[in-house]
């Protein structure tokens, strides 16, 4: 068993560093001390359910260990895994730790454990490693079983050692001679993950249906008998992995306490809490959100459950989970008013609303040639009722803002060459659309703003300003070609447009709009983080709102357009920032595991202060009539603004 530290990583692409292990075996020692120092684990905030008894960790040493799979303390011995093999560690100069040895393993070493001197490997197609690590500058291969199918964890108790796979059922193997393992049983339950909870062994893997994920009890007290004494189905949609044609279940990591499972899910950014108080009736106790983008692995110490965030250890105070509020959600949530299915295999790529009218407009991601679709919605109705669909021969679709009678909806084109514009749509009758007519771009586009009888169109290369008084009859004044635009959002403030350019430059930029035949860049600003999965930008006045995936939540001023400035920020997000929408004295942003109020009243300060996490992945944003809209990528959301707010 690992004696310090149960911890499952999964780096594709990234490197983990020595320093995350001896955080966490310093942080174990506080647990069990009962210190109180207290940590500081995002940008110098402590997040709501950060336990201060584990902080001020200094750090000891640093190691690229390379893609670690999982790892596992032993004294002061580290034993990884990782594509290539066991690697073997040692910490005893915490200054200067050293490669002790490494044992190459014919498949892919996903899991490890270790007890007594010996490391047990799950190794993927290889199956079950035992490798004899009591000379760690010499460690070698004692045994190796087959088991059927590919090993994807492994967890040892005692004289127990229990191997996880998706193919065949987890086997329940006597190690009392770990040369020479002994099949004892197999529970038949297919796994992708295992964890001993006291004297009792949890599974995560496949339920009753593709969207269902099983999490179930076993007792071991005869380990030739597994006996199962209870179950419950948490509800899971867009899971599905494959990886040699096995299909993952994808909780990258796994921990149990007496009380508790937690299991880490890195798609939806939480962990997940399964109560166990009672074997034979476990549930779904709730899930919570750290403060990074992906979560690597779990380990619980007592009352505290420790997370592999990023190239962080971030501590959670798992003592009171049963209370409300201690889930680590910030409250009050908003009431969620509706509910709209997308239809199967389609996903939405833009929004807007206009008193009852709600407009999306959709693509379906299984055949990638079908054409872009338009859905009017009664938003009047609970949850809102689809009225029309309108069919486009466009492969894609941009940015769709609503204007008097008429749908603006940006049009990005593939092929050579790219076709891009704005088609405009009829929406007198919402519940019988019509494509009106459209007019052309040179170049692809993405965002649209819209300000009385003007539009502006944003694109990859070209800043295009439009005349709209009469949307059927649209007139362009004037364009301008930036090769570096790059644009994933826009608004207008005054005779200035604001666009947010992505990868390419990755900033806000100021343009002058005053002579659409001559628009000229005033100013810009560089935007910190990432934006991955899109950007989105409000304006209220003067002051700029920017959702900037990794950067969170930007306030810029923009008073002069020469000079913008950024006044504050808040980062405090789960997941990429990808939208945001005002509704003073609040921002709201979509950050793809839900949504966030953020009080904006102190620009230099702004603090997220209520919470709603949302069945998909909330990637657009708007606010009408005290109405949150959020496109959730399978799914509309109408939700209402919590009193006070």
């Amino acid at each position: 068993m690992k004696t310090r530290l149960r911890s499952h990583v999964w780096l594709p692409g990234c490197c983990a560093c020595l320093s995350i292990v001896l955080a966490a075996s310093s942080c174990e020692q506080a647990a069990s001390s009962g210190s109180d120092a207290g940590l500081d684990a995002h940008d110098g905030q402590s997040a709501p359910d950060i336990d201060d008894r584990c902080a001020g960790l200094d750090k000891l040493g640093e190691v690229v260990l390379g893609e670690i799979m999982d790892f596992a303390l032993d004294g002061e011995t580290l034993v990884a895994v990782d594509y290539h093999g066991l690697a073997i560690y040692s910490l005893s100069s915490p200054d200067e730790p050293a490669l002790l040895g490494r044992l190459p393993t014919p498949g892919e070493a996903w899991r490890v454990d270790v007890q007594a001197g010996h490391a047990f490997v799950a190794d993927g197609r290889g199956g079950l490693l035992i490798a004899d690590i009591s000379r760690p500058e010499a460690p070698f291969e004692l045994a190796r079983l087959g088991i059927g199918g590919e090993a994807l964890d492994v967890a040892v108790r005692d004289r127990l050692a229990v191997v996880a796979s998706l193919q065949i059922d987890p086997v329940v193997l006597d190690i009392a001679e770990p040369y020479a393992p002994a099949e004892l049983s197999r529970i038949p339950h297919p796994a992708s993950e295992l964890a001993f909870s006291g004297g009792r062994l949890v599974l995560y893997g496949p339920g009753s249906s593709e969207n269902l994920r099983a999490v179930r009890v076993i007792d071991l007290g005869v380990p030739a008998s597994p006996v199962e004494l209870g179950c419950t189905e948490v509800n899971r949609d867009f899971l599905g992995s494959q990886v040699h044609e096995t299909p993952l279940v994808l909780a990258w990591g796994m921990s149990a306490t007496e009380r508790y499972a937690f299991l880490a899910d890195m798609r939806y950014n939480e962990i997940q809490v399964i109560d166990l108080g009672d074997p034979a009736a476990p549930f779904e106790l709730g899930w919570f959100h750290s403060t990074g983008e992906h979560r690597h692995g779990l380990d619980s110490v007592q009352d505290t459950l420790l997370a592999a965030v990023d190239d962080a250890l971030v501590s959670f105070d798992v003592s009171r989970l049963g209370e409300p509020n201690e889930v680590g959600r910030l409250v009050p949530e908003p009431e969620v008013l509706g509910r709209a299915r997308i239809p199967a295999f389609c996903y939405l790529t833009a929004l807007d609303a206009a008193g009852s009218l709600l407009l999306t407009a959709s693509r379906d991601y299984a055949h990638q040639t079908a054409p872009m679709a338009l859905q009017t919605f009664d938003l009047d109705a609970a949850p809102p009722a689809p009225l029309a669909r309108l069919e486009l021969d466009q492969r894609y679709l941009g940015d769709a803002v609503l204007t008097g009678s008429h749908a603006l909806v940006a049009r990005w084109g593939y092929g050579e060459p790219w076709e891009g514009g704005v088609l405009v749509v009829d929406l007198a009758d919402p519940a019988r659309p019509e494509l009106e007519g459209a007019f052309g771009t040179l170049h692809p586009v993405a965002a649209l703003a819209v300000d009385g009888a003007r539009a502006v169109l944003a694109g990859s290369q070209e800043l295009v300003v439009a005349e709209i008084s009469d949307p059927s009859q649209p007139a362009i004044l004037g364009s301008a070609t930036y090769p570096d635009l790059d644009a994933e959002a826009a608004a207008l403030c005054g005779e200035h447009a604001c666009v947010v350019s992505g990868a390419l430059s990755h900033r806000l930029r100021i343009f002058d709009l005053r002579d659409p035949e001559a628009i000229a860049e005033l100013g810009s600003l560089a935007l910190s983080g990432t934006s991955p999965k899109g950007a989105g930008i409000a304006v209220d006045g003067q002051t700029a709102y920017v959702a900037n995936g990794t950067g969170g939540l930007r306030v810029i001023d923009v008073s002069d357009p020469a000079r913008p400035v950024e006044l504050g920020a808040c980062t405090s997000f789960a997941d990429f920032a990808t939208d945001v929408a005002l509704s003073p004295p609040h921002a709201i942003v979509a950050a793809g595991v839900g949504v966030y109020l953020v009080d904006i009243r102190d620009p230099s300060h702004p603090q997220a202060e209520a919470f709603c996490d949302t069945p998909g992945y909330a990637s657009q944003i708007r606010v009408r009539d005290g109405r949150i809209l959020v496109d959730d990528t399978y799914s509309l959301g109408v939700y209402a603004l919590p009193d006070g707010h």
